[in-house]
């Protein structure tokens, strides 16, 4: 199913339903970069068993969605306007990857956090930039006019948009999942948010051998970030 600026794939039980307007609650999964919503399928049986209904979205760019540009923040902005539109609200947000990173950004864009998983993300924007300056040894001078670039199309800085600048409100609660060997995002990036003295509700969690994608099928995993979730919304 394709709506606004991404496609979904709806899982819910009993069939035929219309998960958007049900009153049951829904997950929605959001990938990462280069993924797609079916990376999360290892999730879905083990959510509805719980009672809830899975929403599986693609972000812009990729899998069935339209688009040519893909970043946390049109990530973050596209997401908030499909919710908009289908007037629903997650009742839980999964993100793996950018997916994750996105949302620390759906408030700026009119969006509304609830309970939430990271899973490998980046917590600082600046990092991504920098790993992947360092990749293609890109000059000091024209990293500078990247990022200068990127700050006038987003309109955030890259510390603005990362979770090290987000500050929970009372009653939001976000679980944050990383592998101490993922080679894509370092671990380094979950260990700055975990070692901030003013994390509040944040929660973290570790795992090692799995790395940066593997994580997703860990049947471990899964049922940590589900029973979180669940017990954030009691």
């Amino acid at each position: 199913m394709s709506f606004g600026t991404g496609a979904f794939r709806l899982i819910s039980h009993p069939a035929g339903k219309d998960a958007f307007s049900a009153k049951m609650g829904r997950f929605f999964f959001v990938h990462g970069w280069e993924g797609r919503a079916s990376q999360f399928l290892r999730f879905v049986e083990p959510a509805l068993r719980r009672g809830f209904r899975a929403v599986l979205w693609d972000g812009p760019a990729h899998g069935d969605s339209p688009g040519t540009e893909a970043s946390a923040v049109r990530f973050a902005r596209d997401l908030s306007v499909d919710l908009k539109a289908l007037d629903t609200e997650p009742r839980a947000l999964i993100g793996h990857s950018m997916g994750g990173a996105s949302f620390a950004l759906l408030e700026h864009f009119g969006g509304r956090l609830p309970p939430a998983v990271t899973i490998s993300s980046p917590t600082r924007i600046q990092g991504v930039f920098d790993r992947y300056f360092d990749l293609i040894r890109l000059s000091s001078r024209s990293r500078k006019e990247v990022v200068a670039i990127m700050e006038r199309r987003s309109g955030l800085t890259p510390e603005a948009a990362s979770w090290t600048s987000v500050r929970l409100r009372d009653g939001q609660r976000v679980l944050m999942i990383h592998d101490e060997l993922d080679k894509e995002i370092p671990f380094a990036d979950f260990e700055i948010m975990r070692n901030r003295k003013d994390c509040g509700e944040f929660v973290f969690f570790t795992t090692r051998g799995l790395g940066h994608r593997r994580i997703l099928l860990d049947s471990g995993v899964i049922e940590r970030v589900l029973d979180f979730v669940s017990s954030a919304l009691n």
